[in-house]
Parts: structure tokens; C-alpha cells; sequence
């Protein structure tokens, strides 16, 4: 009897890993890739040590990765967007598309939630760069083919 019981236990937890495999194998992607990160900085500072210009290359590139990033969180996270941030209106999660410019485009509709509104006031005021350009949304739906193009570039 406690053959069956192990055995039973074996088909069960093989069965549970079957049904969550995709769940299991996402969350796992993503916490290497948090914990590879900062190796990779180093290693971009380590690469590009001896280029003229160091610090130039560094922002560009962490920009680069903050846009893939951006449009991967965008794309990936598309329901939990949804609904934090704003049902009606512009939907979230088109491809290759960022988080700022989808908030941008429903900030002009009016129709982000209030949590939609305190992130998009938190932004506009960190991004500096981006004030005299009509705030970091307004400067993210203008400028996203352009990004777009940037991106599909290097790769």
C-alpha cells in the first residue's frame, strides 16, 4: 500500500509540474534575468573601459535597455496594466510598443485610474529630461517609431 501512495505521489507532483510548467519556467527566466543584470553592467563597463567615450556608451546603452525593457514589461504584464492602471480607453499590451506611450495615449483619452494617474505624475516629475518636451509621455508617443527603428537596428 505505501508503493501506491508513493507512486500516486510521483504521478501527482509530475502531473503539477506538467499544468505549471509555463508558469514555472517564466518566473524562472525572470529572476535570472534580475540576478544577471548586474553582471552584465559590469561587463558593458568592463567592455568599453577603454573607449573615449565611456560614460556616453554606458547611458546609451543602460537607455537602450530601459526602452527593451519597457516594451518587454509593456507587452508581458498587458493584463495587470489593464487593471491598475486603466480599463477603457487605449488597451495595453500592443507589440513592440512601451508602457509610457500607451499611458500616454490614455492620459490624452482621460481614461487612466487614479493609480494610472499618480504613476504618470511620479514620472513626468523623475524624468527631467523630458520637461520642455511636453513630459515623458507626450515625448514617448512621439518619438516610438523612432525607438522602434532603434531597436530592430542593432538586432
Amino acid at each position: 500500500m505505501d508503493k501506491i501512495h508513493l507512486y500516486l505521489n510521483i504521478v501527482y507532483i509530475v502531473i503539477a509540474l506538467y499544468l505549471f510548467y509555463g508558469i514555472i519556467l517564466s518566473t524562472l527566466v525572470k529572476i535570472v534575468g534580475v540576478l544577471l543584470s548586474p553582471f552584465n553592467l559590469l561587463s558593458v563597463f568592463w567592455l568599453e573601459r577603454n573607449t573615449r567615450s565611456f560614460l556616453k556608451t554606458i547611458n546609451k546603452y543602460s537607455l537602450n535597455d530601459a526602452i527593451e525593457t519597457d516594451i518587454f514589461l509593456h507587452y508581458n504584464l498587458r493584463s495587470l496594466w489593464s487593471v491598475i492602471l486603466g480599463k477603457r480607453g487605449y488597451e495595453y499590451g500592443i507589440y513592440l510598443e512601451t508602457l509610457s506611450s500607451a499611458m500616454g495615449k490614455k492620459a490624452k483619452e482621460r481614461t487612466l485610474s487614479i493609480f494610472g494617474w499618480i504613476v504618470f505624475v511620479v514620472v513626468v516629475v523623475v524624468d527631467f529630461t523630458t520637461w520642455f518636451k511636453g513630459g515623458h509621455f507626450n515625448d514617448s508617443i512621439d518619438d516610438e517609431a523612432i525607438k522602434i527603428k532603434e531597436i530592430n537596428k542593432r538586432n
